[in-house]
């Protein structure tokens, strides 16, 4: 049986996976009054996995404890910062929401995303519109043009949706033609989907070649068999 002493290093030892096993564990250590030996385990796991956002902020947690106030401070910093990278993905899944006709979980998600950034006007136009259509009015102009981000073209990617990818750093460039991140990119899913219909092309040329090669066999074994027949 484990004991709560060796949990820690021996999940350490297994796959990114188990580091909800981990936490728990830790978490209980806190609660037991353990912050120094939750410190150092917390520590040796960031250096592996240094965007493990839960860990950092039970570490910053147990800094408090101890009364280490300028390393928890630090801690508690990076974990904010983290969340800020992350925040504009509410705003991308509203956009998701919308095109899904899912409005009311569209307008939860951009009422979380415009807690923390309450200044921002397209997120604030595209939630009025969404009222708009569920009071069956007609919203004024494109309904998604004003969301189009980075972060949303890369999600379309990453489902393999390549062309709404295209889209949406069109609909960028459109915005802010100076934007030279979002052409390189552009450019890239460009030359992707080039390369992508060569390819399906050639695949499609190389199965009419081989369709080509077995009615010619067949042929040849036709008038074999016939010439066999005469023979007979």
């Amino acid at each position: 049986m484990e004991t709560p002493n060796n949990l820690p290093g021996k999940t350490l030892s297994h796959e990114p996976s188990q580091q909800s096993t981990l936490y728990l564990a830790l978490k209980k250590m806190k609660e037991k009054g353990r912050a120094n030996e939750v410190i150092q385990e917390c520590l040796k796991t960031l250096n592996t996995y240094p965007d493990d956002t839960r860990l950092r902020s039970l570490l910053a947690e147990s800094y408090l404890e101890i009364g280490f106030m300028d390393q928890a401070e630090a801690e508690m910093d990076k974990v904010i910062s983290r969340i800020n990278d992350l925040i504009s993905a509410f705003k991308s899944q509203a956009k998701i929401y919308t095109k899904q006709n899912r409005f009311k979980d569209a307008t939860e998600s951009l009422k979380k995303y415009l807690v923390h950034k309450p200044d921002d006007q397209d997120a604030l136009d595209l939630l009025d519109k969404i009222k708009q259509i569920e009071e069956g009015a007609e919203p004024k102009g494109d309904v998604f043009i004003e969301i189009a981000t980075p972060t949303l073209a890369e999600l379309y990617y990453s489902q393999g949706q390549i062309q709404e990818a295209i889209s949406t750093y069109e609909k960028i460039l459109s915005k802010n033609p100076e934007d030279k991140a979002s052409m390189h990119r552009l450019a890239e899913l460009h030359t992707l989907t080039s390369e992508q219909t060569k390819k399906q092309l050639r695949d499609k040329d190389k199965v009419k070649e081989e369709k080509k090669k077995m009615i010619t066999i067949l042929q040849e074994w036709l008038s074999r068999i016939q010439e066999l027949s005469h023979v007979s």
